[in-house]
C-alpha cells in the first residue's frame, strides 16, 4: 500500500477539513463530524472515549487542530484523527492523546486507542496530529508548539494490534515513503524509518531545529527554509541529499508546499513579522525551480495570496480578488473564479466566510 501524508489544507489559512467526494469531516479539539458537503447538513458525529479538556483549553488549542487523514488499510478506507483529551491520570500537568479511526464511507467508529502523555510528550498541553499511515504503520506527532521541536513526541502505532511500535522526543513532521523526516531536537534534518524508528539520514547538523522549517515536497521530497543562512532547498526524501537550493531567501517562518499533480509542488511562504513573502514552483521530479515572485522585491500588487493547489492549478487571491494561476508557469488563467477555495476536489471548493465560517461552492464543469 502506498503512503498517505496529511498534506490538505496547507493554504494561508489552515482548515481542520477533510474532503472526500461528496462528504467532508471537520475536525474539532472533543469531536470529528462527517457532513455533507452539497448541502451541509451533518451526518454523523463521533467523539473519543475520554472526557474533553476544560472549555479554555479547547479554546486556546482550536486554531491548532489538524484535518483528519483519509488512508487505506487493508483494503478499506478509513478516516483517522487524533485528540488532546483530559488525562486519566492523577495530577497530570497535561492531556492525553486519543486517536480515533472511523470508516470513512459511514462515518461510523472503527476503534480508538489512549496514549499517555508520558509517552507522547513533556508536560503541558500538546496537540495530536496524524501525519500519515504507510502500510499498517500510522504516524502520529504530538507537540506543544508548532514552532519548535523541543516540545514534541513522535510516534508509529501499529493499526492492526492497536499497538505502540516505537516512540521518541523528535519532530516528525512528514510522512514520505518508507520514511518519517522532522526536525531533531538539536541537531538539523533528519529521517527515521516507519518500520523501527531508527535515524535513517540526517542534515545541517550544526542547525538548532528551531532555525529550521520543513515541508512535503511531493512524495519524494521535502523542502527545507535554513533560517540560520536564509536558503531554501529541497532534499530527496529517501537519502537526505540536496537537490535544489536558493540562496538568501529572506528570513522565512512558514512555509507550506502543496504537490499540485502534474508533476508540480507548490510552496508558499511568509517573512517574519509580516513583512513580505515569496510563492514558487519547483518540477516534482527534477526539483527544478519553474517560476517565483516575492512580496518583497517584486510587483507587490500582483502578489498572489495562495489558498490552494489542486490539478495543476494555483487558487490565490491578488488584492483581495480571486485568481487562478497555472502552477507550471506561473501565469494568470484567463478566466477567475468566483471564490479562491482553501479545499477543493472534483466536487466542491471549500471557502471561508468573512465571519470565520464554512461556505462550499460546486465545481464547475
Amino acid at each position: 500500500m502506498d503512503s498517505r501524508g496529511n498534506d490538505q489544507g496547507w493554504a494561508n489559512r489552515p482548515l481542520p477539513v477533510l474532503l472526500l467526494g461528496n462528504t467532508g469531516y471537520i475536525a474539532e479539539t472533543d469531536r470529528l463530524t462527517m457532513f455533507d458537503t452539497g448541502t451541509g447538513k451533518v451526518r454523523r458525529t463521533v467523539k473519543p472515549q475520554r472526557p474533553p479538556l476544560s472549555p479554555t483549553l479547547r479554546k486556546t488549542l482550536a486554531s491548532d487542530i489538524p484535518a483528519p487523514l483519509a488512508a487505506e488499510v487493508d483494503g478499506e478506507q478509513y478516516v483517522f484523527a487524533a485528540f488532546p483529551v483530559r488525562s486519566s491520570r492523577p495530577y497530570a500537568l497535561g492531556n492525553d492523546v486519543e486517536l480515533v479511526g472511523v470508516h470513512a464511507d459511514t462515518g461510523k467508529k472503527a476503534w480508538s486507542m489512549l496514549l499517555y502523555q508520558k509517552k507522547t510528550s513533556s508536560a503541558g498541553s500538546i496537540v495530536p496530529t496524524v501525519v500519515g499511515v504507510h502500510g499498517h504503520a500510522l504516524v502520529l506527532r504530538a507537540s506543544s508548539s508548532r514552532l519548535h521541536p523541543s516540545g514534541s513526541y513522535t510516534m508509529a502505532i501499529d493499526t492492526r494490534s492497536r499497538r505502540l511500535m516505537w516512540g521518541k522526543h523528535v519532530d516528525g513532521e512528514i510522512l514520505a515513503g518508507d520514511v518519517v523526516v522532522g526536525r531533531d531536537r538539536s541537531t538539523g534534518v533528519a529521517a527515521w524509518s516507519v518500520k523501527s524508528g531508527k535515524r535513517v539520514w540526517v542534515t545541517r547538523e550544526d542547525v538548532p531545529g528551531d532555525l529550521l522549517v520543513v515541508a512535503p515536497g511531493g512524495t519524494e521530497s521535502v523542502v527545507v527554509v535554513d533560517g540560520n543562512d536564509d536558503s531554501l532547498f529541497v532534499l530527496g526524501a529517501a537519502d537526505g541529499r540536496e537537490r535544489f537550493r536558493l540562496d538568501g531567501r529572506a528570513n522565512y517562518v512558514t512555509l507550506r508546499c502543496e504537490d499540485g499533480e502534474r508533476s508540480v509542488v507548490v510552496c508558499s511562504a511568509d517573512m517574519l513579522g509580516g513583512a513580505g513573502g515569496w510563492v514558487g514552483a519547483f518540477d516534482r521530479d527534477t526539483s527544478e525551480l519553474l517560476w517565483q515572485v516575492r512580496s518583497a522585491s517584486d510587483d507587490v500588487t500582483s502578489f498572489p495570496e495562495v489558498t490552494t493547489v489542486w490539478h495543476g492549478v494555483v487558487y490565490a487571491t491578488v488584492e483581495g480578488e480571486p485568481v487562478t494561476i497555472d502552477a507550471r508557469t506561473g501565469k494568470a488563467f484567463g478566466l477567475a473564479p468566483a471564490v479562491a477555495p482553501y479545499l477543493v476536489n472534483t466536487d466542491v471548493g471549500v471557502a471561508v466566510t468573512d465571519d470565520g465560517g464554512l461556505s462550499a461552492y460546486p465545481v464547475a464543469r
